[in-house]
């Protein structure tokens, strides 16, 4: 299934193999943004059910909106 078709909530794992360097990319990029760390603990309860494109949608508007 390319992930161009695949459901918002589709877990990454299902559709990319080795999904978890774009979460690494993703924890990379909100760290450098944003001047903040994302801690193991953060990371483990954002994805507790898999990562999915809108958890990941979450997880940068959420740090976005507490950065400010």
């Amino acid at each position: 299934m390319p992930v161009r078709d695949c459901s918002p909530d589709e877990p990454l794992d299902a559709i990319i193999p080795f999904s978890s360097l774009i979460l690494l990319g993703v924890v990379v990029a909100i760290e450098d943004r944003y001047g903040i760390r994302v801690t193991r603990e953060q990371l483990g309860r954002a994805c507790e059910s898999g990562t999915s494109l809108r958890q990941l949608a979450n997880m940068i508007e959420v740090t976005g909106n507490t950065s400010s």
